[in-house]
């Protein structure tokens, strides 16, 4: 009997001590967790940047709204706000600051449709990156999104503001050089468009981090 309940309290004590390793080792990963996302926010300031919106595909309002929502959506979550300035000459509020020279931190985004997409993978968009200068025009080729996106099966809209947010990514990164995953990888596949994992359409820390640098550190 005696034997019996020492076995007892001896696995009584092992399993305490194993509950509370286990809660002590949760306890560290919450702490390491939050002084990371802390560490992040506070060394990468938001920085806010107004987007000249053109466009030759004449999209319905409501997809461009949209479109223009889920890029917002993906470049806020790399601590970037951001300000459209619609400068279509046939949009009823096309802003009167169309007409003079873009200003500093001010990007242009060109929704075009004269892309013929036969290519292999598509190509979805394009980054202009100018030496010396940086990146100044990003380009989306709606016909191309858009046969992407019925061959996946998915949000056209949605898929436009991703492509704007990842040509736009060029722009702030200044580099045309691309990520080995999330938003700025290479290349896009219908599996990873269906599948919609989180983690394949948000900017890298590393991406956010550069985004953020001094010009010089680029």
């Amino acid at each position: 009997m005696s034997t019996r309940i020492t076995r007892s309290v001896s696995r009584f004590t092992s399993v305490r001590h194993r509950t509370a390793y286990r809660l002590g080792l949760i306890v560290v990963c919450a702490v390491v967790w939050t002084c990371s996302t802390a560490l992040t926010s506070t060394a990468a300031p938001r920085t806010t940047l107004m987007v000249r919106v053109y466009q030759t595909a004449v999209l319905p309002s409501m997809l461009q709204r949209r479109a223009l929502a889920e890029a917002e959506l993906v470049l806020r979550s790399a601590l970037v706000d951001v300000q459209w300035r619609q400068c279509t000459s046939t949009s009823a509020d096309r802003s009167e600051a169309c007409s003079s020279p873009p200003a500093p931190l001010e990007l242009v985004l060109v929704v075009s449709d004269v892309r013929r997409c036969k290519d292999t993978p598509t190509t979805l968009g394009k980054a202009l990156i100018v030496p010396d200068t940086g990146g100044i025009l990003a380009t989306v080729y709606f016909s191309c999104v858009e046969r992407f996106a019925t061959s996946a099966g998915t949000d056209v809209a949605v898929l436009l503001g991703r492509v704007a947010a990842h040509e736009l990514g060029h722009l702030m990164l200044n580099s045309s050089v691309h990520a080995h995953h999330g938003l700025m990888r290479p290349h896009w596949t219908l599996d990873e468009v269906r599948l919609n994992r989180a983690a394949d359409w948000v900017f890298t820390a590393g991406d956010v981090a550069a985004m953020h640098a001094p010009p010089a550190e680029q």
